[in-house]
């Protein structure tokens, strides 16, 4: 705290006045797991503008690891808080700390902040880095690729107007375990990629990861459906630009500048609707339900080969009473023909008796002359004098 007598003033009342004070560290102070691009941040009681003097990382075998003068524009206050922007990248799991002069910020009545000059007020340990590559692209090259697939399965692709360094890491954990990742993400590949010198690439940058069958598998995720994301701002957001090429296992982004320095990079996708039965072929969750729903093959079978089917059909083509019907009309009995050719009169019941009765008769009757003539004729053989007289 810093006291100061206020001038002209003839009552000789002292005006006490107190000095900026930090509130909180980004990371903060003992933070475990830093990535090795991460801003420092301090936020401070009240506003603050620059002052002079220098802001000194060093490693904790007290090594500089890099001097930024307060002034540069490496260093922006916005109203009561201030953030450093380093331009080197944390090595693997490395203890840093920070020293800040005492006259690098001051508050609006210029009352100083009193800094930093010890080891311990404001440290951190850096993230464990799988694997890095780096390399210096020269200026003015057009689609000039840095390969990491071997060690972090990344290449970027860019175009440069001036110098500038890429570098690809791996890390073999989520770089931000305070921040939920999101669902249905592709394990083993969080990635980081950086740039030292943002306004030399012609941007949008091409990046491209690569994955295998036997990943997207295992995470149940479809394999269509993946893209890459990008951290920022506390949130995984999906970029802008993004697709898959499944014949031979790539995710692509061509990134912005936001989202290429907003990185460390994820790959997400939709997970599969379970039962998964079909083999490695992988489509978006939608797609998925649209091309092989459960079940389709059900209703597939109900359509094709129905089990009444049969039935019907023979029913109509071979009905039973069909032959009965065409027999009585190709070959009718021949009673209809006679009584036809009796008239109607003769065919009700109360003549049938009176027919009979006459056929007996001429019968009878024709019975008799034919005896009659069989008897002339013997008596005529047997007493021919009789027949003479």
């Amino acid at each position: 705290m810093t006291v100061i007598q206020a001038s002209g003033d003839v009552t000789g009342r002292f005006e006490i006045q107190l000095a900026p004070t930090v509130t909180s560290f980004v990371p903060a102070d003992e933070a475990t797991g830093v990535v090795p691009d991460a801003n420092l941040v301090l936020n401070f009681s009240e506003a603050v503008v620059k002052g002079t003097g220098n802001i000194v990382i060093y490693k904790s075998d007290n090594t500089t690891f890099e001097t930024i003068a307060v002034t540069d524009a490496r260093v922006s206050i916005s109203g009561s808080q201030v953030t450093i922007n380093p331009d080197g990248i944390f090595a693997s799991e490395t203890v840093y700390y920070v020293q800040i002069e005492a006259t690098s910020f001051e508050d609006t009545e210029d009352t100083p902040y009193a800094g930093i000059n010890d080891a311990t007020t404001w440290n951190f340990t850096s993230i464990y880095i799988a694997s890095q590559t780096e390399e210096a692209v020269a200026s003015g090259v057009t689609n000039y690729t840095v390969d990491a697939s071997a060690t972090a399965s990344t290449t970027v692709t860019v175009n440069t107007t001036a110098t500038v360094t890429i570098t690809i890491l791996k890390y073999a954990a989520n770089p931000h375990p305070e921040i939920e990742l999101p669902a249905n993400i592709l394990p083993g590949h969080f990635i980081d990629v950086m740039v030292d010198n943002p306004s030399a690439i012609t941007w949008p940058a091409y990046v491209e990861q690569t994955y295998t069958d036997a990943d997207a598998d295992a995470a149940g995720i479809v394999e269509s459906s993946l893209r890459m994301y990008y951290y920022s701002a506390g949130s995984w957001n999906q970029c802008s630009d993004t697709g898959v090429n499944t014949a031979n296992n790539t995710v692509w982004a061509r990134m912005t500048e936001s989202e290429f320095t907003g990185s460390p990079l994820i790959i997400r996708g939709t997970a599969v609707t379970p039962p998964v039965g079909w083999g490695g072929t992988l489509f978006p969750e939608e797609e998925e339900e649209e091309v092989t729903p459960p079940p389709a093959p059900v209703e597939e079978e109900e359509e094709v080969t129905p089990p009444p089917a049969p039935e019907e059909e023979e029913e109509e083509v071979t009905p039973p009473p069909a032959p009965e019907e065409e027999e009585e009309e190709v070959t009718p009995p021949p009673a209809p023909e006679e009584e036809e050719e009796v008239p109607e009169a003769l065919t009700e019941p109360f003549f049938l008796p009176l027919i009979g009765g006459l056929i007996g008769a001429a019968t009878v009757i024709a019975l008799v002359i034919i005896f009659r003539r069989k008897l002339s004729l013997v008596l005529k053989i047997l007493f021919p004098r009789l027949s003479g007289g």
